[in-house]
Order: structure tokens, then sequence, then C-alpha cells
């Protein structure tokens, strides 16, 4: 009983193995299978890629003749102008008739391009000292902010108006008494503040 056991133990254990080899084997296929797939699809394309390919060739290869037979022939037009007299006055008229005009619009639009640049660089100009006016002004707003309340907004309405700037050694001007900027009318209610707004406003000016 204990052969006959080992005997069929062994058959299963070969069963079992050959069962897993077809199994390995089944899968080996179906990888080949779908390998041989994608070789034959990629083939496929690249036929139909190399008949294009054919194609276009052949296609330039008409156009190249086309070319070398409409060459030949204004060479052979061109002989027999050189053969005859030469061009037609009138033609050469019309043909230097556009030419002028060619010049003339050119001319016109480069002059045009001129303009535009010089307008261009204008415009850059001015958003440059607005954006530096911008800083300056947003700077002393923070300068005020921090050392107190001493600056006053003048009314848009009122015209601009140079007052007289206080020596140091003046009293502090009354709440009716503003100091104002000579250059853009800003009011101040001392004079210390005045005058660090003066020299910023005027190197605005001149920067």
């Amino acid at each position: 009983i204990s052969i006959k056991s080992q005997r069929e133990e062994s058959l299963h254990m070969t069963i079992t193995s050959l069962k897993s080899q077809m199994e390995a084997s089944a899968e080996e296929v179906n990888t080949l299978r779908t390998q041989l797939g994608e070789t034959q699809n990629a083939l496929t394309r690249m036929e139909a890629t190399r008949s294009r390919a054919y194609s276009q060739i052949r296609e330039l290869t008409d156009e190249l003749s086309e070319v070398r037979s409409q060459l030949e022939s204004l060479q052979s037009q061109t002989q027999e102008r050189s053969r005859d007299s030469e061009l037609d006055h009138e033609e050469m008229s019309v043909l230097k008739m556009q030419m002028d005009v060619y010049k003339t619009d050119f001319e016109e639009e480069r002059r045009a391009r001129e303009v535009m640049k010089g307008e261009k660089d204008r415009l850059e100009e001015d958003l440059q000292n607005i954006q530096r006016r911008n800083q300056q002004l947003q700077e002393e707003i923070e300068l005020l902010r921090r050392e107190g309340n001493n600056f006053v907004i003048p009314p848009r309405t009122s015209p601009p108006r140079v007052e007289q700037i206080r020596q140091p050694s003046a009293p502090s001007p009354s709440r009716n008494e503003l100091l104002r900027c000579p250059k853009c009318n800003f009011a101040f209610n001392d004079l210390v503040h005045l005058e660090t707004h003066v020299y910023r406003c005027l190197d605005m000016e001149l920067s």
C-alpha cells in the first residue's frame, strides 16, 4: 500500500507539473500572439506610411517635371524676346508707374510707423512719470500716516497758488494758515512736512 501511495503521489506531482508547464506555455503562446498582432499592426501602419511616401514622391516628381517644363518654356520665350526688339515702351512705362506707386506706399507706411513709434514712446514716458508720481504720493501718505495727521488735501476745484515757505524760526501756522506746495498746491499744517514734500515734488519734476 505504501508503494502504491508513493506511485500515486509521484504520478499526481507529475501531472501537476505538466499542467503548470502547459499553463505557462499557454500564457507564453498568448503573449506571443499579442506581440505578433502588435507587430502586424505596426507593419500595416508602416506599409501605409510607405505607400503615402511613395505617393508623395510621385507627386513631387510630377511637379518637378512640370516646373522643368515651365522653365524650359520661359527660357525659350526669353531667347525669343532677346532676338526680337526690346520691350515695348508702353509696357515699361506701366511697370515704372507701378514701381513708383509701391515706393510711395512703402514710404507712407514707413512714416506712419515712425509716427506710431514716437507716440508709443511718448505714452510710455508719460506712464513712467505717472508711476513715479504715484509711488511718491504713496510714500508720502505712508510717511504722514506714521508721523501724524499733518497733511491736508486741497479741493480739486481750487486753482494752484504759490504760498511762501516760512523760515524754520517762524512759529507754527494756525489751522487757517495752511502752507501750500508751490508745485502741486498740496496743503500742510507745519513747515517740516511741507519742506520734505517740496524737495520730493521738485525732485520728481526734474527726474
